[in-house]
Formats: C-alpha cells, sequence, structure tokens
C-alpha cells in the first residue's frame, strides 16, 4: 500500500468489511447461481474475482462459502 492508502485506510478502517461480511457475501453470490456452482473452486475464484472479492479472502473462505450456500440451496 502506498501513503495514500495506508492513510485512507486508517481513517476509514471501521468502514470496511470484516471476514463475515466477505463470506457472506460470497455465499450469497453462489447462492444466486443455485445448481450452477462451480463444482471446482478454480472457478469459483475467477466468479469470486469478477465479483471483486480480495483473493486472499476467497482462497481462504472458499469452502465455507461454498457449503453455507449448498446448505442454503438444499434447505429450500
Amino acid at each position: 500500500m502506498d501513503d495514500l492508502e495506508s492513510s485512507a485506510f486508517a481513517f476509514c478502517s471501521h468502514l470496511s468489511k470484516t471476514i463475515p461480511d466477505w463470506v457472506i457475501e460470497m455465499t450469497n453470490i453462489l447462492v444466486e447461481m443455485k445448481d450452477k456452482i462451480p463444482s471446482t473452486p478454480t472457478e469459483r475464484f475467477n466468479i469470486y474475482k469478477n465479483n471483486n472479492i480480495p483473493e486472499v479472502i476467497y482462497i481462504s473462505f472458499d469452502r465455507e462459502a461454498t457449503e453455507k450456500a449448498l446448505a442454503r440451496i438444499h434447505a429450500h
């Protein structure tokens, strides 16, 4: 991060998303796909990337988001 980004982040850090917020967003993206959720992480990573989910988040929390999405889809 450059100095401007660091300053902005420090000033607005209370507005930034938490990890649970990102997982919810990832889960919602997958739930909207219903039975078309890609079976491979690589394909899901492309979807997250296209939806501006940070790479460090989707790599770490893909499994959790996928499991939650599938549970929600199958609950209906």
